[in-house]
């Protein structure tokens, strides 16, 4: 299988940030502990179960950030299985712990698991999940 580039017409690609703002947060430090991840444009939704930070992208080339810290902090291969474990149709999620990407990090969490400050929740949608996993993760730096 050839890896997709950002030019591939056929490969449609969602990405969704997202994670609740709680009363001591600060808006600004959430987006800006966000932005690590996925930098985009991130808008305030207001909900039942609270206040979240949302933030939305389109296309391979939003998964850059995210696949260099991967490759940074050499954790690829508990990543990508846990990618490829949460897969449901077309959409597989991460969570992870908001202070690490505060600071620039992943540090995942389980889907049980609710740290003191909640979690950051990273999804992927995709028409070929399986061939953007395998873009996050080959050696090439295109």
């Amino acid at each position: 299988m050839s890896l997709p580039n950002s030019n591939d017409t056929n490969l449609e690609v969602y990405v969704t940030i997202e994670a609740p703002l709680f009363p001591t947060e600060k808006p600004e430090k959430l987006i800006h502990a966000m932005s690590n991840i996925l930098p985009t444009e991130f808008s305030r939704d207001e909900r039942s179960t609270g206040i979240f930070i949302v933030g939305m992208a389109k296309g391979l080339e939003s998964l850059t950030k995210f696949r260099e810290l991967v490759k940074k902090f050499q954790i690829g291969p508990m990543i990508r299985n846990r990618l490829l474990h949460s897969i449901l149709d077309n959409m597989t999620t991460l969570y992870m712990n908001k202070q690490a990407a505060f600071v620039g990090k992943i540090a995942l969490l389980d889907v049980n698991e609710e740290p003191p400050l909640g979690v950051i929740s990273f999804s992927i949608v995709s028409n070929n999940l399986e061939k953007v996993i395998d873009w996050i993760f080959s050696r090439e730096n295109k």
